[in-house]
């Protein structure tokens, strides 16, 4: 995913920073975080997304 963030809270943008991973908050990077936890967080976002669509469609049917 890409979006503008505002890198103030981190310092402000800085070369160094491309290809790092952020956790975002209103359009403020708040956090650096890994990779692995990157992943993570977008697997599982992936998965509520997916519960969101099952209830919606449940609700339709009824």
């Amino acid at each position: 995913i890409c979006r503008d963030v505002n890198m103030a809270l981190m310092g402000g943008a800085k070369e160094s920073m491309i290809g790092k991973h952020f956790l975002v908050h209103v359009g403020y990077a708040i956090s650096e975080i890994s990779e692995e936890e990157s992943e993570e967080t977008m697997r599982l976002l992936k998965i509520m997304a997916g519960l969101e669509e099952i209830d919606s469609l449940e609700s339709e049917s009824q």
